[in-house]
């Protein structure tokens, strides 16, 4: 900490804080700090007591994994492990990451039963989750939304140790400081953050909904069965009655070979300065499984006319629709602009049969 009672320091990061505002340790918020249980392969089972894994412990305030991903153990390992267990209103942190950048270490998340994970009353938690009990001098709510700010985010990577599998040891992890408000104002701070949570919680819950609905619609309307009939002036209804008796037999099945042309990609040399910082966008897998959206969006590397002309790289067109077939295989996207890609991706063509969106959005469905 800084020498200034009101600024919190980790070396390369400053906080300043209010005057009328403290400094105290986590030691002195938290009165238990305890261990999860070391489960063998063995010691899971397909039902019983839900299992708490690390990956529970995310950027969300609340603890969740996907239901694909519940973890259970048996009741008589359960009773057996009496200080790892845990039930709704603890707070739980993750004291320990696989992952080098440890993204999640140190994070604080809340057992709640509105939680996507989890749903039984009987709850374990796992070797790396860490289960905290706090005092009544501070609101859980609040703490836990300091531990995903920017300030605890960096401390809890600077005393994060290990190479193979980082972790935080105990005595570092509660000798962190945090600034700390009177109790009231920790209660008001964390009931506009519990909202703003909501409201996320709320919108990505239907983006969800939206999601499962397109890609329903997807598999009726790219296979026939849902029509779309052409808006056509109700006076001209027999118009209409032909137009729709028409559409519904124009359907036929048709290869890909047989109405895009198919081309690779390519990579410039890297060692080749020449190469590189054009003013040529080239796309890889990466770029095109970072979003949902069926445009080719974001940032991307720049390649010269040069390494186009000089390596097996092709300039494909606006419109075209590349395809990942390597990493997530299947991915397409539609060219916004003229761009080049690696090796790692086809460019369909497709002829004047054939709309862009449609054949992206068709593909997809049958992923």
């Amino acid at each position: 900490m800084s020498d200034d009672k009101n600024t919190l320091s980790n070396g390369a990061y400053e906080l300043h804080i209010p005057e009328d505002w403290d400094v105290i340790s986590l030691r002195e918020v938290i009165r238990e700090y305890l261990g999860g249980a070391n489960l063998s392969r063995d010691d899971f089972t397909d039902e019983g007591v839900e299992v708490i894994p690390k990956k529970a412990v995310n950027d969300d305030l609340y603890a969740g994994i996907p239901e694909s991903s519940r973890q259970f153990c048996s009741y008589e390992y359960f009773e057996k492990n009496k200080t790892s267990q845990v039930e709704y209103g603890d707070i739980i942190t993750t004291s320990r990451d696989l992952n080098e950048d440890a993204p999640n270490i140190g994070r604080m998340a809340i057992l709640d039963t509105s939680s996507q994970y989890p749903c039984g009353n009987d709850l374990i938690i796992a070797q790396g989750v860490n289960s905290i009990e706090t005092n009544s001098n501070i609101n859980d709510w609040f703490i836990s939304n300091m531990s995903h700010g920017d300030y605890f985010r960096k401390v809890a990577k600077a005393i994060a140790v290990g190479s193979t599998q980082v972790h935080i040891r105990k005595p570092e992890f509660l000798s962190v400081n945090i600034p700390y408000p009177g109790l009231p104002e920790q209660r008001r701070i964390a009931s506009v953050l519990y909202s703003v949570n909501e409201q996320i919680r709320t919108l990505t819950d239907r983006h969800d909904m939206l999601s499962r609905q397109k890609h329903g619609l997807m598999q009726d309307l790219l296979t026939g069965e849902t029509r779309v009939t052409p808006e056509i002036p109700v006076e001209n209804e027999v118009a209409q009655e032909e137009s729709t008796v028409d559409e519904q037999n124009d359907w036929s099945q048709i290869k890909i070979k047989k109405c895009c042309k198919i081309q690779n990609g390519g990579t410039p040399d890297t060692d080749d300065s020449n190469y590189w910082g054009g003013e040529i966008p080239w796309f890889t897998p990466t770029e095109m499984t970072g979003n949902t959206h069926p445009i080719s969006l974001g940032e991307t590397d720049y390649i010269t006319q040069r390494g186009l002309d000089e390596s097996a790289a092709k300039l494909f067109n606006e419109g075209d629709v590349v395809l990942t077939s390597r990493g997530t295989v299947g991915q397409t996207k539609i060219l916004s602009e003229d761009a080049s890609v690696n090796q790692s991706c086809y460019c369909l063509k497709p002829d004047s049969r054939i709309n862009s969106y449609h054949l992206h959005y068709a593909m997809q469905s049958k992923r």
